[in-house]
């Protein structure tokens, strides 16, 4: 039995049919797994950036450790031991030495940063521009793809406000907000590192 069965999980490639009649949906939650449960599901850790070895089998600890899943169709799995069209595949983690920017969400922090006010993170919208939107994204029967295009419209209102030499002051703290977002490489001696830095705070480098 691997990891993920002791855990009340099954990875399969067949279709999930429950046959118990109709239910009623009380909540629905969507989520990422943190680091912990990542490497608690996880079938093997990654820690090796090799994929064969000189015979031309995956490595143990590699980029296609066999834990997770055959490499090619001569292969099985080590974990579930099916071959290569029926193994779902399974998880395998790499433990990072220091944190990086998830790169699924890089491009909306960056919009979501534009919007709120650098010193109280309130957003950048006048209090009665801000309530109405806030209104609206409240109705329950507004359909999803509406509340999308609201979102679309209050980073485009926001971002209008503050780029370029642009600049506004927000309407709870009167901090003065306009400067953009830089991207830094800071070089050290062992490694290189990649921050998201306000123009205002460049000097704390």
């Amino acid at each position: 039995m691997n990891r993920a069965q002791v855990e009340g999980l099954v990875f399969t490639k067949q279709p999930y049919i429950e046959d118990v009649g109709p239910r009623k949906i009380k909540s629905m939650q969507f989520t990422t797994f943190s680091g912990a449960e990542i490497s608690k599901l996880a079938e093997v850790q990654v820690y090796k950036g090799l994929y064969y070895d000189t015979t031309r089998k995956p490595i143990d600890g590699g980029l296609l450790d066999p834990r997770m899943g055959p490499a090619n169709k001569g292969c099985k799995c080590a974990t579930c031991h099916a071959n290569f069209g029926d193994c779902p595949g399974h998880y395998g983690y790499v433990n990072l030495a220091l944190p990086v920017f998830n790169v699924g969400y890089f491009t909306t922090i960056l919009e979501i940063l534009k919007c709120i006010c650098k010193s109280c993170s309130r957003i950048l919208l006048e209090e009665k521009l801000f309530k109405d939107f806030l209104r609206k994204m409240r109705n329950p029967k507004l359909e999803a793809l509406r509340k999308v295009d609201l979102v679309k419209k209050i980073i485009k209102k926001c971002s209008t406000l503050t780029t370029g030499n642009k600049s506004t002051r927000c309407s709870r703290c009167g901090y003065l907000n306009g400067l953009d977002f830089t991207f830094y490489f800071v070089v050290y001696s062992s490694c290189s590192h990649l921050y998201v830095i306000h123009n205002l705070f460049i000097s704390a480098l």
